[in-house]
């Protein structure tokens, strides 16, 4: 819930692992990270888990100014696009408290990781193995299926697409420590 109501940033942002597909913001300063992929191929399912995290380990390593750089490249923007973006959907955002929770988020890396495909049929082991190899960062990992339905027939025939977050999950639990002004807080 607390990645809810999230606004599209643009499509393709470029990182130094590659392009990432989606990125999202809400008007807290959350990013939601979204790849998405066909899972016909297993070696392709194998290596979108770690993909998504490598481009959670890249957004991490960015400055607020950093995104707004490539946010701005990306989509022929000027100025604060990413707070303009999140103030068009919302009422009353400060600017200044934008920016500080994003760059916090960035620097701890709290982001909603999405994997959106047709048809996830993930291994949930494999899954517990990449993220735990990835404990420093505080992000929520979700899987999506999007399952496509055929209306009509003929040339005009329009597709219906159902999301459906996978039912089976596993909780894992992990914990970060994040020492601040010679104090320790467990989060």
């Amino acid at each position: 819930p607390l990645f809810g109501n999230i606004f599209p940033v643009c499509r393709e942002i470029r990182t130094s692992v590659g392009p990432l597909d989606n990125l999202y913001v809400n008007e807290l300063g959350m990013l939601t990270l979204v790849e998405c992929k066909l899972w016909r191929n297993p070696e392709s399912r194998r290596k979108v888990v770690g993909q998504i995290l490598d481009y959670a380990q890249e957004f991490s390593r960015m400055s607020y100014n950093d995104l707004i750089e490539r946010i701005n490249q990306k989509t022929g923007r000027n100025g604060n696009s990413l707070y303009e973006i999140a103030a068009a959907n919302t009422e009353q955002l400060d600017e200044s408290d934008f920016v500080d929770s994003v760059t916090k988020n960035l620097k701890r890396g709290r982001f909603l990781l999405l994997i959106v495909g047709d048809g996830i049929r993930e291994d949930v082991e494999n899954i517990t193995e990449f993220l735990q190899n990835h404990a420093q960062l505080n992000f929520t990992f979700a899987l999506v299926a999007e399952e496509l339905f055929h209306i009509g027939n003929g040339e005009n025939r329009d597709i219906l697409v159902q999301p459906r977050i996978i039912a089976k999950t596993l909780e894992i639990q992990r914990a970060v420590i994040r020492i601040e002004d010679n104090s320790n807080r467990v989060i």
